[in-house]
């Protein structure tokens, strides 16, 4: 439903100014330019392979269902006319699977620039060996609390605070429908109507398991020359992150466009616009962790997402002598993350609002001219209307214990309200292991990487 696109790199006098890099110009399709008539209509099924070992709710199938035409017709009195139609619905999925770090890089040394040992402890970021803890205002900095030639460079190495592997459901929903009107009284007027309309919405399900605090104790270093730590050993809390993000977007636009030529070498132009458009977007996220720390190693060598094996407490693998099965982790089982009737629980509630609608018109008048040098002279102007309400950065939840709202997440160890409250904790606890899990089960989480570390089946998504 598109005649043409015209793109603008450089500013001209009779176009609306705010493009950054150019301006891109989108012509509608005229149905009585366009000459004939034409019905098309395309219906494509969408099949996703990912999707088709992965239980819950999901599935592996989509559709994409596109119809237009065009249609024109002359009368005896009113001059010829003409409409195009156009619609187009798609629904689908885009699967994605991540493993990832939070942005807090730390910044650690084995050695001092005198060759001695340092000891990490409990946070190699923060403790001897820290030289940077990788975020501006905590120490140490590098440059104000440290220096790197206090290190031996060659035992440095960066390292994320956190580390989680994420898999997902998703469903992306679009609806759309584009409709024109041209009339031609006359061959000297020429009248167009425009009307759009688009809805998006996209729904999407992410259940990560996380390692926190995965800086601590690291020992059994392996570090590569371009000082990424391939691999170590450490403690971090098991930890159970659900994310639920919703967007809905919402465009209503129109406008009419009148070009009138008095002579052959006269045109006067009018176009007047209106467009509306909404989005609300909402991200309502969870934690679930354990508050005890367990020995892993993590080797990212020869992968690139790497392999997690959780270690006993004497930090043995399954292929050591000694072993002790009993001591390790097992992610398998929710309640496995729960120590002395407690856990962690944390939640946040972040949403943004939009509304922007704009009335616009442009009147133009251009005289062609019987010269070799100026073709023609165009004048005109501009006017634009916009009214926008945009609420971002609404960041919120409820604090459990007096039910106040607050910025940011909120925890069940606000004010101490676990240990003033056990048994409503414990309740709050069994209630989440009972109620919050749901179904998906994901047999190709990460199946193109060498040993791949296979995830617990159930995630907790409140």
């Amino acid at each position: 439903m598109v005649e043409g696109v015209t793109i603008y790199k450089s500013q001209q006098a009779d176009l609306v100014e705010g493009g950054t890099s150019g301006t891109i110009d989108v012509n509608s399709l005229r149905a009585v330019d366009y000459g004939k008539s034409q019905t098309t209509i395309q219906a494509t099924g969408i099949y996703n392979s990912y999707y088709s070992d992965v239980e819950g709710d999901v599935s592996p199938f989509g559709a994409k269902i596109v119809a237009s035409t065009v249609q024109q017709w002359e009368t005896d009195s009113l001059g010829e006319m003409g409409f195009t139609f156009g619609v187009n619905h798609t629904r689908s999925s885009n699967p994605e699977e991540n493993y990832g770090g939070n942005s807090q890089m730390g910044v650690c040394a084995l050695r001092d620039n005198e060759g001695n040992n340092l000891v990490g402890g409990s946070n190699c970021a923060t403790g001897q060996q820290g030289v940077s803890a990788g975020r501006v205002g905590r120490s140490p900095e590098l440059g104000i609390d440290s220096d790197v030639a206090d290190f031996d460079e060659s035992s440095l190495f960066y390292v994320p605070n956190d580390a989680y592997w994420r898999t997902g459901e998703d469903e992306d929903t679009r609806t759309g429908a584009v409709f024109t009107f041209q009339w031609k009284p006359n061959d000297d007027l020429n009248i167009n109507f425009d009307y759009e309309f688009s809805d998006l919405e996209y729904t999407e399900n992410r259940m990560e398991f996380a390692l926190d605090s995965r800086l601590d104790d690291l020992k059994d270093h392996i570090v590569a020359a371009d000082r990424t730590l391939l691999y170590a050993t450490g403690e971090a809390r098991p930890t159970l992150q659900g994310e639920v993000r919703n967007q809905l977007d919402e465009y209503r636009g129109g406008g009419i466009d009148i070009e009138y030529s008095p002579t052959d070498d006269l045109t006067i132009g009018l176009d007047l616009s209106y467009s509306e458009s909404y989005r609300y977007r909402q991200r309502d996220r969870t934690k679930f962790r354990s508050t005890e720390r367990y020995n892993y190693a993590l080797d990212f060598r020869e992968r690139n997402v790497p392999e997690l094996t959780w270690l006993d407490d004497n930090r043995l693998g399954p292929d050591d002598a000694g072993y002790v099965a009993s001591d390790v982790f097992d992610a398998s089982y929710m309640s496995n993350f729960v120590n002395n009737d407690h856990a962690y629980v944390e939640y946040r509630r972040t949403h943004e609002e939009r509304k922007d609608d704009i009335l616009a018109l442009n009147f133009d008048v251009e005289y062609q001219l019987d010269n070799k040098y100026i073709s023609s002279v165009k004048a005109g102007f501009r006017f634009s209307e916009e009214h926008l309400i945009d609420l971002v950065t609404n960041d919120v939840s409820l604090v459990i214990s007096d039910g106040t709202q607050r910025n940011g997440a909120s925890d069940n160890e606000d004010n101490n309200w676990d240990g003033s409250n056990p048994e409503a904790n414990l309740a709050l606890i069994n209630g989440i292991m009972d109620n919050c899990t749901n179904d998906h089960v994901n047999n190709n989480l990460f199946q193109e990487e060498p040993r791949c570390w296979r995830r617990c089946s159930e995630f907790c998504n409140v």
